[in-house]
């Protein structure tokens, strides 16, 4: 099975550089065959037409998503299907969502997508991601590493995703988490990563199928759940 890895965001404005740094330092990772790590910035166009193009059966999508958390909470979302392609006010600034509607609008996405988030700290200018965000790279990339993995031996999303969370809760706390913290889990876009924050519209209705501070720990697969 092929699988993109896809690292997007603005790494001139602090910690939506997040997906970038998670896709740089995948670079030299041992991936599993059929695997492909591409730093893909900005640009989101690019990227629709990379998952339109038929040559990758499922993808993950690396990128800082706001979604009220701690900063440095990393999500797997399981993104739903568009049922129209959005109207964009920025090439150079798209959404997940964005990304996605855009390349079923162009004759389809892969069956199999999940986007790996982080909850930013500073959007500011910048060129350094901020020390929560930065801790959490390493950890994503070890959980798009699993994820990778996990498509490629299962044929559904859901079930990727219960797979990671049973694994995660049946480990020993100390290795499983590093601080007891409750997260709040909710339907949620995709977009609010970068759309939100400059204002611009987004759609709701995506499913969080786990979330932790600093690490996912795992959760179920209700519409809303929760990692204590």
């Amino acid at each position: 099975m092929n699988v993109l890895v896809a690292g997007v965001g603005n790494v001139f404005l602090g910690d939506d550089g997040f997906g970038v740094a998670v896709a740089r330092r995948l670079a030299g990772a041992d991936l599993p065959a059929g695997a492909v790590v591409r730093d893909f910035g900005i640009r989101g166009v690019h990227l629709a037409y990379e998952l339109t193009g038929g040559a990758y059966d499922g993808a993950v999508i690396v990128d800082a998503v706001a979604r009220g958390g701690r900063p440095g909470t990393l999500y797997v979302l399981r993104p739903e299907p568009a049922e129209a392609p959005p109207v964009f006010a920025d090439a150079h600034d798209m959404t997940p969502d964005a990304v996605l509607a855009l390349s079923s609008a162009l004759g389809g996405a892969p069956g199999r997508v999940l986007v790996v988030g982080c909850e930013p700290r500073d959007l500011s200018p910048g060129m350094d991601l901020s020390p929560p965000v930065s801790e959490a790279v390493g950890p994503a990339a070890d959980l798009v590493l699993e994820l990778v993995a996990d498509l490629a031996e299962e044929p559904a999303t859901e079930k990727v995703a219960e797979k990671i969370a049973e694994r995660r809760a049946a480990a020993p706390s100390g290795a499983a988490r590093r601080e007891d913290h409750h997260a709040e889990a909710s339907r949620d876009d995709l977009g609010a990563g970068r759309g939100r924050r400059h204002g611009l519209p987004v759609d709701s209705g995506h499913q969080a199928v786990h979330e932790d501070p600093e690490h996912v720990t795992g959760a179920g697969m209700s519409q809303e759940t929760g990692v204590n």
